[in-house]
């Protein structure tokens, strides 16, 4: 499948051995995969051996976090400590069949490395409560126009309707602009360029919807003066931010994060269930496995909050 016969065997019988092939070096991009067909499982990762035992681990179904392939997977965890092991690959004929790539399978750090875990102001750490005051104080009187929003290609098609509704419906905002990771290496297997999971559901949500780069225009010439953001990811320089009033509900670190007013600690992925559209335009979806990380909440839940610190009321 990988069109890479990087694997070879030595000896006869009894003393036959799997060995990489002379002058060849196991350093593809579905190198994993050699442990996950391994039929007896001699045949290890670094990643994995001896992190943790397999009898005390849970799984829960999943969608890989990597690209917009949206492989589906299993994501093993400790629910005694609470923390994610390793992806294995979950038996889709119609996604990945019962392949993954290496960093597909290597997102599942993402569940606690590079994490938003508390509130802040300001770049400082806060209470939930002052954030909300912030964020209230922030946006009290804005005319309607200069208000952006900026949807997600990293969250779930819940929590980016849940932002779609406030700043469309109740806020009346109609400035609405897609936020993600930048693309990168694809290949004919599975290895999408799209490195979001779910910029098609955020298509899907708001046809029409514009790029980040034109909203770096309006906000440089003031037309723009306050956004509501979902997820740190950004694909462009957004330095010019940093003159709009921003509030931002992330899972993890990133650009827009650290240009915020206000940011509100979202749980990834791995935390809530959430559903996820791939580049064929399939819905699939991810269920919970960890219990939130600090102070962390679903995204959809601190926007219906926020709604309500902006004096609305969401249904």
């Amino acid at each position: 499948v990988a069109k890479d016969p990087v694997l070879d065997m030595r000896e006869r019988g009894n003393l036959n051995e799997i060995v990489v092939s002379p002058g060849r070096q196991l350093d593809g991009h579905y190198t994993f995969m050699t442990e996950h067909v391994c039929p007896v499982g001699a045949l290890t990762t670094k990643d994995f051996r001896f992190k943790a035992r397999v009898w005390f681990l849970r799984s829960a179904t999943s969608v890989c976090q990597g690209c917009a392939t949206g492989c589906n997977a299993h994501l093993d965890y400790d629910p005694r400590y609470n923390k994610a092991y390793r992806y294995r690959p979950r038996d889709n004929e119609k996604v990945n069949k019962f392949w993954m790539c290496d960093d597909g399978m290597l997102t599942y750090k993402q569940a606690h490395d590079g994490r938003v875990l508390e509130a802040r102001v300001r770049g400082r750490a806060a209470p939930l409560a002052k954030a909300f005051d912030e964020a209230r104080a922030l946006f009290k009187g804005v005319a309607k126009d200069s208000v952006a929003i900026i949807l997600s290609a990293q969250h779930s098609l819940e929590d980016n309707w849940a932002l779609r509704e406030l700043g469309t419906a109740l806020v009346g905002s109609k400035s609405v602009f897609k936020s993600g990771k930048p693309d990168g290496y694809e290949d004919t297997i599975l290895i999408h360029r799209d490195k979001n999971p779910n910029a098609r559901g955020v298509d899907q949500l708001a046809p029409g919807i514009k790029a980040l780069p034109s909203l770096l225009d309006e906000a440089q010439a003031s037309r723009i003066t306050h956004v509501l953001a979902l997820g740190g990811a950004a694909s462009v320089d957004v330095e010019a931010f940093r003159s709009a009033k921003m509030v931002v509900v992330a899972a993890h670190e990133g650009p827009l994060v650290d240009v915020a007013t206000v940011v509100l600690p979202a749980t990834s992925w791995a935390e809530h269930s959430g559903t996820y559209v791939n580049a064929k335009g399939m819905r699939q979806v991810s269920d919970k496995a960890l219990e939130p990380l600090g102070a962390s909440k679903p995204a959809w839940a601190h926007l219906a909050a926020l709604a309500t610190a902006l004096g609305y009321e969401p249904s």
